[in-house]
């Protein structure tokens, strides 16, 4: 995922990244039911703080494109966000009003989405731990004490949208991950199609399955010289060990290297 985003930047895609999705389903910090029976659920700080990172990595391609808004967005009686204001101006209102962050990231999608089927622009998508969105259930409670489902919040809805096949001139490169799912028992098939179940292929079928190998061992001792040169791996033989017992898994090591 590194490879592919640092690939966007190079090649000027503006990128839309979630690094981790079930974070946003474990740790979230302020939950927000948008109706009374909380069938609507918004994360408005995880949202802010989504557009801040968004905003560090695009806007100063988002202002040499001259990316303008193709409606007006009302907010409330107010504050509005005309037509034809730059883009990034959008963005600026979702964290600084971070009431709104959630339908600005709604909005944006939609634009970048209309931009791209324009070719004023290339977007990326890139989600780190698609399948977190279609599980049963989280372990976050509204103040009603009632459960949070991926498919009632906000951000759900609006990333699902943009990993739609709706649009054209971009990417969307996802990858699924066993940590981001709600199984009971961690040793359950850890395969895409039974993360993903059958609500989350058919949402983004057609895609093309991609296969990451594990690491190579150049790529493995790479990682291991920082430990070393930090004096964190002092005994050649740890290298040896970590190898055998990560299999060169990326996750694996980390995870073994946590305590280190």
């Amino acid at each position: 995922m590194a490879h592919a985003l640092h690939y966007a930047h190079v090649n000027k895609f503006i990128t839309l990244h979630v690094p981790n999705v079930w974070r946003w389903f474990c740790n979230t910090k302020e939950i927000v039911a948008l109706n009374n029976e909380s069938t609507v659920i918004d994360f408005p700080l995880e949202a802010a703080s989504w557009l801040k990172n968004f905003s560090a990595t695009n806007s100063d391609l988002i202002t040499e494109l001259n990316l303008r808004l193709s409606k007006d967005y009302v907010w409330n009686k107010r504050e509005t966000t005309p037509a034809n204001s730059p883009l990034n101006e959008l963005v600026a209102h979702g964290i600084a009003r971070v009431k709104y962050a959630s339908a600005v990231i709604d909005g944006l999608i939609d634009e970048l989405k209309l931009f791209s089927n324009k070719g004023s622009c290339k977007t990326m998508v890139a989600i780190d731990g698609f399948n977190g969105f279609f599980n049963f259930w989280t372990v976050l409670k509204t103040s009603e004490k009632v459960r949070v489902t991926p498919d009632k919040v906000t951000l759900t809805k609006s990333f699902l949208k943009a990993a739609e096949n709706d649009w054209k001139n971009g990417a969307v490169i996802l990858t699924v991950d066993k940590d981001a799912t709600s199984l009971k028992y961690p040793n359950e098939n850890h395969y895409p199609f039974h993360l993903l179940g059958k609500k989350g292929v058919e949402h983004i079928d057609p895609f093309i399955p991609i296969h990451v190998p594990e690491m190579n061992k150049g790529e493995f001792h790479n990682l291991l010289n920082y430990l070393e040169e930090r004096k964190w791996l002092q005994n050649p033989q740890g290298r040896q060990e970590l190898e055998f017992l990560s299999q060169r898994n990326p996750k694996e090591l980390i995870k073994l290297c946590a305590s280190l």
